[in-house]
Protein backbone atom coordinates (compact mmCIF):
# COMPACT_ATOMS: atom_id res chain seq x y z
CA UNK A 1 0.00 0.00 0.00
CA UNK A 2 1.09 3.16 -0.49
CA UNK A 3 2.30 5.66 2.00
CA UNK A 4 0.47 8.52 3.46
CA UNK A 5 3.31 10.73 2.08
CA UNK A 6 3.11 9.29 -1.81
CA UNK A 7 -0.76 9.42 -1.84
CA UNK A 8 -0.28 13.23 -0.67
CA UNK A 9 2.19 13.71 -3.65
CA UNK A 10 0.71 11.91 -6.07
CA UNK A 11 -2.62 14.09 -5.37
CA UNK A 12 -0.61 17.47 -5.67
CA UNK A 13 0.68 16.15 -9.08
CA UNK A 14 -2.82 15.22 -10.15
CA UNK A 15 -6.48 17.01 -9.33
CA UNK A 16 -9.78 15.54 -9.59
CA UNK A 17 -12.97 17.48 -9.73
CA UNK A 18 -15.23 15.38 -7.80
CA UNK A 19 -18.97 14.39 -9.17
CA UNK A 20 -21.87 12.74 -7.61
CA UNK A 21 -23.44 9.94 -8.41
CA UNK A 22 -27.41 10.01 -8.71
CA UNK A 23 -29.07 6.75 -9.78
CA UNK A 24 -32.54 7.19 -9.96
CA UNK A 25 -34.18 3.67 -9.89
CA UNK A 26 -38.14 2.68 -9.63
CA UNK A 27 -38.03 1.79 -6.28
CA UNK A 28 -35.43 4.35 -4.41
CA UNK A 29 -33.27 7.20 -5.62
CA UNK A 30 -29.54 6.75 -4.37
CA UNK A 31 -26.46 9.27 -4.74
CA UNK A 32 -23.35 9.03 -3.63
CA UNK A 33 -20.13 11.61 -3.51
CA UNK A 34 -16.81 9.91 -3.06
CA UNK A 35 -13.59 11.82 -3.30
CA UNK A 36 -10.21 10.52 -4.79
CA UNK A 37 -6.81 11.13 -2.85
CA UNK A 38 -3.37 9.86 -4.68
CA UNK A 39 -4.72 5.66 -5.22
CA UNK A 40 -7.37 5.44 -2.71
CA UNK A 41 -10.60 6.49 -2.85
CA UNK A 42 -12.94 7.95 0.39
CA UNK A 43 -16.87 7.99 1.18
CA UNK A 44 -17.83 11.48 1.77
CA UNK A 45 -21.45 11.34 1.61
CA UNK A 46 -24.47 9.16 0.96
CA UNK A 47 -28.27 8.96 0.70
CA UNK A 48 -31.06 7.35 -0.11
CA UNK A 49 -34.86 8.56 -0.60
CA UNK A 50 -38.02 6.69 -1.93
CA UNK A 51 -38.17 7.06 -5.41
CA UNK A 52 -42.67 8.85 -5.85
CA UNK A 53 -44.53 6.32 -7.03
CA UNK A 54 -45.86 6.32 -10.42
CA UNK A 55 -43.45 9.17 -11.99
CA UNK A 56 -41.35 6.02 -13.86
CA UNK A 57 -42.37 3.81 -16.64
CA UNK A 58 -39.60 1.29 -18.33
CA UNK A 59 -37.04 3.86 -17.08
CA UNK A 60 -38.96 7.09 -18.62
CA UNK A 61 -39.21 9.55 -16.01
CA UNK A 62 -42.89 10.97 -16.52
CA UNK A 63 -43.04 13.25 -13.53
CA UNK A 64 -39.84 15.32 -13.74
CA UNK A 65 -40.64 17.64 -11.37
CA UNK A 66 -42.23 15.80 -8.45
CA UNK A 67 -38.68 13.56 -8.68
CA UNK A 68 -36.93 16.29 -8.62
CA UNK A 69 -38.27 17.71 -5.98
CA UNK A 70 -37.39 14.32 -4.00
CA UNK A 71 -33.96 14.70 -5.31
CA UNK A 72 -33.78 18.07 -4.26
CA UNK A 73 -34.69 17.57 -0.71
CA UNK A 74 -32.45 14.31 -0.23
CA UNK A 75 -29.74 16.65 -1.11
CA UNK A 76 -30.94 19.21 1.15
CA UNK A 77 -31.28 16.38 3.78
CA UNK A 78 -27.77 14.94 3.43
CA UNK A 79 -26.09 18.32 3.05
CA UNK A 80 -24.68 17.34 -0.24
CA UNK A 81 -21.15 19.36 -0.99
CA UNK A 82 -21.43 19.54 -5.19
CA UNK A 83 -24.50 20.24 -6.98
CA UNK A 84 -22.41 18.65 -10.29
CA UNK A 85 -24.02 14.98 -10.91
CA UNK A 86 -23.45 12.21 -13.51
CA UNK A 87 -27.01 10.32 -13.61
CA UNK A 88 -27.60 6.72 -15.20
CA UNK A 89 -30.24 6.05 -17.42
CA UNK A 90 -32.18 2.90 -17.95
CA UNK A 91 -35.05 0.73 -19.66
CA UNK A 92 -35.75 -0.48 -22.67
CA UNK A 93 -35.16 2.93 -24.53
CA UNK A 94 -32.13 2.59 -24.22
CA UNK A 95 -29.26 -0.40 -25.89
CA UNK A 96 -26.10 -1.22 -26.07
CA UNK A 97 -24.14 -3.33 -28.80
CA UNK A 98 -20.41 -4.07 -29.65
CA UNK A 99 -20.04 -4.43 -33.28
CA UNK A 100 -17.71 -5.14 -35.79
CA UNK A 101 -17.32 -3.25 -39.08
CA UNK A 102 -14.45 -2.86 -41.45
CA UNK A 103 -12.15 -0.45 -40.36
CA UNK A 104 -12.12 3.25 -42.48
CA UNK A 105 -12.02 6.66 -41.73
CA UNK A 106 -13.61 7.83 -38.97
CA UNK A 107 -16.46 10.24 -41.18
CA UNK A 108 -17.06 7.58 -43.37
CA UNK A 109 -17.58 5.25 -40.04
CA UNK A 110 -19.99 7.58 -38.82
CA UNK A 111 -21.99 7.94 -41.53
CA UNK A 112 -22.36 3.83 -42.12
CA UNK A 113 -23.10 3.99 -38.39
CA UNK A 114 -26.07 6.67 -38.74
CA UNK A 115 -27.29 4.88 -41.87
CA UNK A 116 -27.87 1.68 -40.41
CA UNK A 117 -28.52 2.32 -36.60
CA UNK A 118 -32.27 0.98 -36.98
CA UNK A 119 -30.43 -2.56 -37.28
CA UNK A 120 -29.48 -2.41 -33.83
CA UNK A 121 -32.62 -0.88 -31.74
CA UNK A 122 -36.16 -2.39 -31.39
CA UNK A 123 -38.02 0.79 -30.09
CA UNK A 124 -38.97 2.17 -33.21
CA UNK A 125 -38.42 5.17 -35.49
CA UNK A 126 -38.22 7.79 -32.21
CA UNK A 127 -35.71 10.31 -32.13
CA UNK A 128 -32.45 8.69 -31.01
CA UNK A 129 -29.19 9.99 -29.41
CA UNK A 130 -26.39 7.94 -30.43
CA UNK A 131 -23.26 7.44 -28.89
CA UNK A 132 -20.20 4.98 -30.54
CA UNK A 133 -16.55 4.97 -29.62
CA UNK A 134 -14.12 2.30 -31.71
CA UNK A 135 -12.08 0.13 -29.52
CA UNK A 136 -9.84 -1.34 -31.20
CA UNK A 137 -8.82 -2.59 -34.66
CA UNK A 138 -7.32 -5.97 -35.88
CA UNK A 139 -7.18 -8.28 -38.63
CA UNK A 140 -9.97 -10.94 -39.25
CA UNK A 141 -9.62 -13.60 -42.45
CA UNK A 142 -6.82 -10.92 -44.24
CA UNK A 143 -8.71 -7.45 -43.72
CA UNK A 144 -8.87 -5.00 -40.60
CA UNK A 145 -12.12 -4.65 -38.76
CA UNK A 146 -12.62 -2.31 -36.36
CA UNK A 147 -14.88 -2.89 -33.17
CA UNK A 148 -17.12 -0.43 -31.49
CA UNK A 149 -19.00 0.00 -28.62
CA UNK A 150 -22.44 1.42 -29.90
CA UNK A 151 -25.14 2.63 -27.43
CA UNK A 152 -28.33 4.40 -28.75
CA UNK A 153 -31.24 5.74 -26.35
CA UNK A 154 -34.69 7.64 -27.27
CA UNK A 155 -34.11 11.18 -26.75
CA UNK A 156 -37.60 11.94 -24.78
CA UNK A 157 -35.95 9.04 -22.09
CA UNK A 158 -32.42 11.46 -22.13
CA UNK A 159 -34.57 14.66 -21.34
CA UNK A 160 -36.40 12.85 -18.68
CA UNK A 161 -33.45 12.57 -16.62
CA UNK A 162 -32.17 16.12 -17.64
CA UNK A 163 -35.62 17.96 -16.84
CA UNK A 164 -35.67 16.17 -13.28
CA UNK A 165 -31.65 17.38 -12.49
CA UNK A 166 -32.78 20.75 -13.64
CA UNK A 167 -35.92 20.57 -11.08
CA UNK A 168 -33.70 19.79 -8.77
CA UNK A 169 -31.23 22.91 -9.12
CA UNK A 170 -28.19 20.71 -10.10
CA UNK A 171 -25.99 20.30 -13.32
CA UNK A 172 -25.88 17.25 -15.24
CA UNK A 173 -21.89 16.67 -16.33
CA UNK A 174 -23.11 13.72 -18.27
CA UNK A 175 -25.74 11.01 -18.93
CA UNK A 176 -24.39 7.37 -18.80
CA UNK A 177 -26.04 3.99 -18.25
CA UNK A 178 -26.28 2.01 -15.20
CA UNK A 179 -24.75 -0.88 -16.54
CA UNK A 180 -21.42 1.16 -18.02
CA UNK A 181 -21.34 2.74 -14.51
CA UNK A 182 -21.16 -0.34 -12.73
CA UNK A 183 -18.43 -1.91 -15.33
CA UNK A 184 -16.49 1.34 -14.44
CA UNK A 185 -16.83 0.27 -10.38
CA UNK A 186 -15.44 -3.21 -11.92
CA UNK A 187 -12.57 -1.89 -14.15
CA UNK A 188 -11.23 0.51 -11.36
CA UNK A 189 -10.64 -2.33 -8.96
CA UNK A 190 -8.77 -4.45 -11.52
CA UNK A 191 -4.93 -4.50 -12.43
CA UNK A 192 -4.13 -1.09 -14.24
CA UNK A 193 -3.10 -3.62 -17.58
CA UNK A 194 -5.23 -7.18 -17.17
CA UNK A 195 -3.97 -10.02 -18.56
CA UNK A 196 -6.18 -12.32 -18.17
CA UNK A 197 -10.33 -12.93 -19.66
CA UNK A 198 -12.51 -11.79 -17.21
CA UNK A 199 -16.63 -12.11 -17.18
CA UNK A 200 -18.47 -9.43 -15.64
CA UNK A 201 -22.46 -10.06 -14.98
CA UNK A 202 -24.17 -7.30 -14.34
CA UNK A 203 -27.63 -7.57 -13.20
CA UNK A 204 -29.85 -4.47 -12.71
CA UNK A 205 -33.29 -2.79 -13.38
CA UNK A 206 -33.12 -3.46 -16.87
CA UNK A 207 -31.23 -6.99 -17.01
CA UNK A 208 -28.64 -8.69 -17.68
CA UNK A 209 -24.70 -7.05 -19.18
CA UNK A 210 -21.97 -9.52 -19.51
CA UNK A 211 -19.22 -8.34 -20.99
CA UNK A 212 -15.77 -9.98 -21.50
CA UNK A 213 -12.82 -7.78 -20.58
CA UNK A 214 -9.63 -9.04 -22.41
CA UNK A 215 -6.63 -6.99 -21.66
CA UNK A 216 -7.68 -3.83 -21.22
CA UNK A 217 -10.62 -3.56 -23.58
CA UNK A 218 -13.77 -5.30 -23.93
CA UNK A 219 -14.00 -7.95 -26.72
CA UNK A 220 -17.27 -9.34 -25.82
CA UNK A 221 -20.43 -7.62 -25.30
CA UNK A 222 -24.23 -8.88 -24.92
CA UNK A 223 -27.36 -7.15 -23.07
CA UNK A 224 -30.33 -9.35 -22.31
CA UNK A 225 -33.63 -7.02 -21.18
CA UNK A 226 -35.99 -8.70 -18.32
CA UNK A 227 -38.09 -6.69 -16.03
CA UNK A 228 -37.66 -6.40 -12.71
CA UNK A 229 -38.95 -8.59 -10.11
CA UNK A 230 -39.24 -8.32 -6.86
CA UNK A 231 -37.73 -11.25 -4.49
CA UNK A 232 -40.84 -13.50 -4.52
CA UNK A 233 -41.10 -13.94 -8.32
CA UNK A 234 -37.22 -14.88 -8.75
CA UNK A 235 -38.00 -18.71 -8.24
CA UNK A 236 -40.79 -19.07 -11.12
CA UNK A 237 -38.19 -19.55 -14.39
CA UNK A 238 -36.74 -16.41 -13.72
CA UNK A 239 -33.91 -17.56 -12.25
CA UNK A 240 -33.23 -20.62 -14.75
CA UNK A 241 -33.39 -18.10 -17.94
CA UNK A 242 -31.07 -16.27 -16.14
CA UNK A 243 -28.68 -19.38 -15.65
CA UNK A 244 -28.96 -20.01 -19.04
CA UNK A 245 -28.25 -16.78 -20.95
CA UNK A 246 -25.12 -16.06 -19.00
CA UNK A 247 -23.97 -19.78 -19.88
CA UNK A 248 -24.98 -19.53 -23.49
CA UNK A 249 -22.71 -16.20 -22.96
CA UNK A 250 -19.55 -18.20 -21.20
CA UNK A 251 -19.79 -21.32 -23.64
CA UNK A 252 -19.86 -18.91 -26.99
CA UNK A 253 -17.05 -16.82 -25.74
CA UNK A 254 -14.78 -19.71 -24.77
CA UNK A 255 -15.65 -21.91 -28.07
CA UNK A 256 -17.10 -20.09 -30.74
CA UNK A 257 -16.07 -16.10 -30.42
CA UNK A 258 -13.33 -15.42 -33.48
CA UNK A 259 -11.31 -14.36 -30.56
CA UNK A 260 -12.14 -15.67 -27.34
CA UNK A 261 -10.27 -17.68 -25.01
CA UNK A 262 -10.36 -19.26 -21.28
CA UNK A 263 -12.32 -17.55 -19.09
CA UNK A 264 -10.07 -17.14 -15.84
CA UNK A 265 -12.95 -15.32 -13.33
CA UNK A 266 -16.37 -13.79 -13.15
CA UNK A 267 -17.29 -11.06 -11.45
CA UNK A 268 -21.12 -10.68 -10.36
CA UNK A 269 -22.52 -6.99 -9.64
CA UNK A 270 -26.06 -7.24 -8.45
CA UNK A 271 -27.66 -4.20 -8.80
CA UNK A 272 -31.27 -4.84 -8.32
CA UNK A 273 -33.66 -6.82 -5.63
CA UNK A 274 -33.44 -10.32 -5.70
CA UNK A 275 -29.84 -10.42 -6.65
CA UNK A 276 -28.35 -12.79 -3.80
CA UNK A 277 -30.37 -15.73 -5.34
CA UNK A 278 -28.75 -15.17 -8.45
CA UNK A 279 -25.34 -15.39 -6.87
CA UNK A 280 -26.50 -18.63 -5.23
CA UNK A 281 -27.54 -20.21 -8.54
CA UNK A 282 -24.61 -19.09 -10.42
CA UNK A 283 -22.10 -20.77 -7.78
CA UNK A 284 -23.90 -24.11 -7.96
CA UNK A 285 -23.82 -24.61 -11.65
CA UNK A 286 -20.62 -22.98 -13.01
CA UNK A 287 -17.77 -24.83 -11.85
CA UNK A 288 -14.96 -24.29 -14.19
CA UNK A 289 -14.69 -20.18 -13.75
CA UNK A 290 -14.52 -18.96 -9.96
CA UNK A 291 -17.39 -16.17 -9.20
CA UNK A 292 -16.44 -13.14 -7.05
CA UNK A 293 -19.46 -10.94 -5.54
CA UNK A 294 -18.75 -7.35 -6.08
CA UNK A 295 -19.98 -5.13 -3.70
CA UNK A 296 -20.59 -1.18 -4.09
CA UNK A 297 -17.66 -0.16 -1.18
CA UNK A 298 -15.78 -2.69 -1.18
CA UNK A 299 -12.69 -0.50 -2.29
CA UNK A 300 -13.77 2.44 -0.76
CA UNK A 301 -12.74 3.67 2.91
CA UNK A 302 -15.31 4.80 5.27
CA UNK A 303 -14.80 6.82 8.45
CA UNK A 304 -17.02 5.05 11.15
CA UNK A 305 -17.40 8.36 12.87
CA UNK A 306 -19.22 10.09 10.10
CA UNK A 307 -20.65 7.00 8.92
CA UNK A 308 -21.69 4.58 11.94
CA UNK A 309 -23.04 1.21 11.62
CA UNK A 310 -26.45 2.31 12.43
CA UNK A 311 -26.74 4.47 8.90
CA UNK A 312 -24.45 2.19 6.46
CA UNK A 313 -26.86 -0.35 7.30
CA UNK A 314 -29.52 1.27 4.75
CA UNK A 315 -26.12 0.87 1.50
CA UNK A 316 -27.22 -2.07 -0.29
CA UNK A 317 -26.21 -4.16 -3.72
CA UNK A 318 -28.37 -1.37 -5.66
CA UNK A 319 -25.84 1.30 -4.74
CA UNK A 320 -23.59 -0.02 -7.59
CA UNK A 321 -24.52 2.03 -10.33
CA UNK A 322 -24.42 5.43 -7.98
CA UNK A 323 -20.63 4.27 -7.14
CA UNK A 324 -19.58 3.75 -10.48
CA UNK A 325 -21.70 7.11 -11.60
CA UNK A 326 -19.55 8.54 -8.52
CA UNK A 327 -16.38 7.63 -9.86
CA UNK A 328 -16.61 8.89 -12.96
CA UNK A 329 -13.57 10.92 -14.07
CA UNK A 330 -11.78 10.21 -11.05
CA UNK A 331 -11.26 6.25 -11.83
CA UNK A 332 -7.82 4.51 -11.27
CA UNK A 333 -8.10 1.32 -14.00
CA UNK A 334 -10.50 3.36 -16.84
CA UNK A 335 -12.63 2.05 -19.29
CA UNK A 336 -12.08 2.16 -23.05
CA UNK A 337 -14.73 4.62 -23.52
CA UNK A 338 -17.00 7.13 -21.29
CA UNK A 339 -20.40 7.04 -22.32
CA UNK A 340 -22.37 10.08 -22.74
CA UNK A 341 -25.97 10.34 -23.90
CA UNK A 342 -26.78 13.97 -22.69
CA UNK A 343 -28.08 15.65 -25.69
CA UNK A 344 -26.13 17.81 -28.03
CA UNK A 345 -28.32 20.65 -27.87
CA UNK A 346 -28.14 20.37 -23.92
CA UNK A 347 -24.63 20.23 -23.88
CA UNK A 348 -24.05 23.42 -25.96
CA UNK A 349 -27.01 25.45 -24.03
CA UNK A 350 -24.90 24.67 -21.30
CA UNK A 351 -21.43 25.91 -22.58
CA UNK A 352 -23.50 28.61 -23.47
CA UNK A 353 -24.85 29.52 -20.16
CA UNK A 354 -20.93 29.27 -18.85
CA UNK A 355 -19.69 31.29 -21.59
CA UNK A 356 -22.25 33.59 -20.92
CA UNK A 357 -21.35 33.59 -17.02
CA UNK A 358 -17.61 33.97 -17.91
CA UNK A 359 -18.73 37.10 -20.06
CA UNK A 360 -20.67 38.87 -17.31
CA UNK A 361 -18.06 37.98 -14.79
CA UNK A 362 -15.39 40.13 -17.47
CA UNK A 363 -18.15 42.72 -17.82
CA UNK A 364 -18.28 43.35 -13.94
CA UNK A 365 -14.91 42.90 -13.84
CA UNK A 366 -14.14 45.49 -16.18
CA UNK A 367 -17.35 48.12 -14.61
CA UNK A 368 -15.92 47.49 -10.82
CA UNK A 369 -12.29 49.02 -12.50
CA UNK A 370 -13.82 51.35 -14.02
CA UNK A 371 -15.86 52.14 -11.30
CA UNK A 372 -12.64 52.18 -9.02
CA UNK A 373 -10.98 54.24 -11.42
CA UNK A 374 -13.81 56.69 -12.02
CA UNK A 375 -14.13 56.70 -7.68
CA UNK A 376 -9.85 57.31 -7.73
CA UNK A 377 -10.13 59.88 -10.15
CA UNK A 378 -13.03 61.77 -8.73
CA UNK A 379 -11.62 61.68 -5.43
CA UNK A 380 -8.38 62.95 -6.99
CA UNK A 381 -10.32 65.49 -8.67
CA UNK A 382 -11.67 66.37 -5.26
CA UNK A 383 -8.67 66.77 -3.25
CA UNK A 384 -7.04 69.02 -5.78
CA UNK A 385 -10.15 71.47 -5.47
CA UNK A 386 -10.13 71.50 -2.01
CA UNK A 387 -6.10 72.28 -2.48
CA UNK A 388 -7.01 75.07 -4.89
CA UNK A 389 -9.52 76.40 -2.88
CA UNK A 390 -6.56 76.44 0.23
CA UNK A 391 -4.59 78.27 -1.59
CA UNK A 392 -6.75 80.89 -3.41
CA UNK A 393 -7.84 81.32 0.52
CA UNK A 394 -4.40 82.23 1.34
CA UNK A 395 -3.94 83.66 -1.88
CA UNK A 396 -6.97 86.04 -0.92
CA UNK A 397 -5.55 86.83 2.65
CA UNK A 398 -2.35 87.50 1.40
CA UNK A 399 -3.95 89.93 -1.04
CA UNK A 400 -5.85 91.92 2.19
CA UNK A 401 -2.68 91.96 4.78
CA UNK A 402 -0.52 93.70 1.08
CA UNK A 403 -4.03 96.10 0.65
CA UNK A 404 -3.70 97.05 4.13
CA UNK A 405 -0.07 97.17 4.03
CA UNK A 406 0.33 99.63 0.90
CA UNK A 407 -1.20 102.66 2.91
CA UNK A 408 1.22 102.29 5.56
CA UNK A 409 4.55 101.69 3.35
CA UNK A 410 2.91 104.78 1.30
CA UNK A 411 3.04 106.89 5.12
CA UNK A 412 6.72 105.53 5.87
CA UNK A 413 7.88 106.96 2.12
CA UNK A 414 7.06 110.60 4.14
CA UNK A 415 9.58 109.62 6.73
CA UNK A 416 12.80 111.68 5.99
CA UNK A 417 15.60 109.08 5.51
CA UNK A 418 19.09 109.69 7.02
CA UNK A 419 21.51 109.90 3.56
CA UNK A 420 25.14 111.52 3.15
CA UNK A 421 23.63 114.92 2.98
CA UNK A 422 22.59 115.14 6.63
CA UNK A 423 25.74 116.58 8.64
CA UNK A 424 26.47 115.16 11.91
CA UNK A 425 27.88 118.07 13.93
CA UNK A 426 30.30 116.51 16.28
CA UNK A 427 33.02 119.12 17.86
CA UNK A 428 34.71 115.65 19.08
CA UNK A 429 34.80 112.56 16.40
CA UNK A 430 35.44 110.09 18.63
CA UNK A 431 32.98 111.24 20.87
CA UNK A 432 30.65 111.45 18.15
CA UNK A 433 31.51 108.18 16.22
CA UNK A 434 30.75 106.13 19.83
CA UNK A 435 27.49 107.49 20.07
CA UNK A 436 26.57 107.01 16.56
CA UNK A 437 27.69 103.38 16.29
CA UNK A 438 25.90 102.49 19.78
CA UNK A 439 22.33 103.54 18.56
CA UNK A 440 20.33 100.49 18.16
CA UNK A 441 19.03 99.06 14.61
CA UNK A 442 15.59 99.94 15.91
CA UNK A 443 16.10 103.17 15.53
CA UNK A 444 16.38 105.91 12.71
CA UNK A 445 19.28 108.12 13.76
CA UNK A 446 18.46 111.73 12.54
CA UNK A 447 20.52 114.47 13.77
CA UNK A 448 23.66 114.02 16.16
CA UNK A 449 25.10 117.02 18.30
CA UNK A 450 28.25 117.06 20.94
CA UNK A 451 29.89 119.63 22.40
CA UNK A 452 32.06 120.71 24.57
CA UNK A 453 31.66 123.04 27.29
CA UNK A 454 34.59 124.77 29.68
CA UNK A 455 33.87 124.62 33.02
CA UNK A 456 34.29 128.14 35.15
CA UNK A 457 36.54 126.36 37.82
CA UNK A 458 39.92 126.35 39.09
CA UNK A 459 40.78 122.83 37.66
CA UNK A 460 39.66 124.00 34.02
CA UNK A 461 37.38 121.43 33.56
CA UNK A 462 35.06 120.65 30.58
CA UNK A 463 31.59 118.62 30.01
CA UNK A 464 30.62 117.32 26.97
CA UNK A 465 26.85 117.79 26.07
CA UNK A 466 25.14 115.64 23.64
CA UNK A 467 21.55 115.88 21.55
CA UNK A 468 20.55 113.22 19.93
CA UNK A 469 17.13 113.43 17.64
CA UNK A 470 15.98 110.24 16.03
CA UNK A 471 12.34 108.67 15.07
CA UNK A 472 11.18 104.67 15.93
CA UNK A 473 8.51 102.28 15.95
CA UNK A 474 9.33 100.45 19.05
CA UNK A 475 8.88 102.90 22.34
CA UNK A 476 10.74 99.80 24.55
CA UNK A 477 14.01 100.66 22.35
CA UNK A 478 14.15 104.43 23.76
CA UNK A 479 14.93 102.89 27.25
CA UNK A 480 17.17 100.50 26.40
CA UNK A 481 19.22 103.24 24.48
CA UNK A 482 19.26 106.05 27.13
CA UNK A 483 20.27 102.37 29.88
CA UNK A 484 23.14 101.86 27.61
CA UNK A 485 24.60 105.55 27.63
CA UNK A 486 24.35 105.37 31.03
CA UNK A 487 26.48 102.11 31.26
CA UNK A 488 28.50 103.10 28.53
CA UNK A 489 29.08 106.73 29.86
CA UNK A 490 29.48 106.87 33.34
CA UNK A 491 27.34 110.08 35.25
CA UNK A 492 25.11 110.35 31.98
CA UNK A 493 22.62 113.55 33.13
CA UNK A 494 19.84 113.17 31.54
CA UNK A 495 18.04 116.55 30.65
CA UNK A 496 15.25 115.65 28.87
CA UNK A 497 13.70 112.59 27.25
CA UNK A 498 10.91 113.37 24.70
CA UNK A 499 9.20 110.57 22.75
CA UNK A 500 6.76 112.48 20.36
CA UNK A 501 4.34 110.67 18.05
CA UNK A 502 4.52 112.19 15.00
CA UNK A 503 2.35 110.54 12.19
CA UNK A 504 -0.83 107.97 12.65
CA UNK A 505 1.55 104.79 11.86
CA UNK A 506 3.18 105.19 15.39
CA UNK A 507 6.54 106.14 14.44
CA UNK A 508 8.26 108.55 17.56
CA UNK A 509 10.51 111.36 17.26
CA UNK A 510 12.92 110.94 20.31
CA UNK A 511 15.16 113.77 21.40
CA UNK A 512 17.96 112.91 24.03
CA UNK A 513 20.37 115.24 25.92
CA UNK A 514 22.96 114.19 28.18
CA UNK A 515 25.25 115.75 29.92
CA UNK A 516 28.75 114.54 31.50
CA UNK A 517 31.72 115.21 32.88
CA UNK A 518 34.93 115.34 30.63
CA UNK A 519 37.53 114.04 33.48
CA UNK A 520 35.42 110.89 34.07
CA UNK A 521 34.45 110.03 30.77
CA UNK A 522 37.68 110.81 29.47
CA UNK A 523 39.25 107.09 28.87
Amino acid sequence: MDSLADLKKESLQQSFEPVIGVDIGPDSIRVVEIERVGREYFLRNFGIAPTPKGCMEDGLITDSKTVGRALRELFHKRKFSHRTVVAAVRGSKVASRLITLPAMPHDRLQRLIESEIDRYVLFGSEDKIVYYHPLEEFEEHGRRRVSIMLVIAARDLCYSYYQTLEHAGLECAALDVSSFAILRLLRNGMPPVATEDLMSVVYDYQGISMNVFSGDTIRYSRTVKMPALDPMQMQNGFLDKILSEVMLAMHFYQTEHSRGGHLNRMLLSLGAAGGMDLYHVLTEHVDDVPIEMHTPFADIKVNVDEFPSELMEQVDMNFLTSVGLAMRGVEIGRLPFSVDLLPTEIAEMAQLRKLALWFCLVVLLIAAAMGAMFTRTRGEVVKQQQTNAQIQKLHNVNQSKIAELEPRAERLKSIPAVNGDKKITAPVNTLAMQLSESVPKTMQLLDLDARIQDKNDSQGQRDFAVTINAITQDPASIKDFTDMLGTRFKNVGRSSVEPQQINDIGVNRVTVTARWNATENSQ
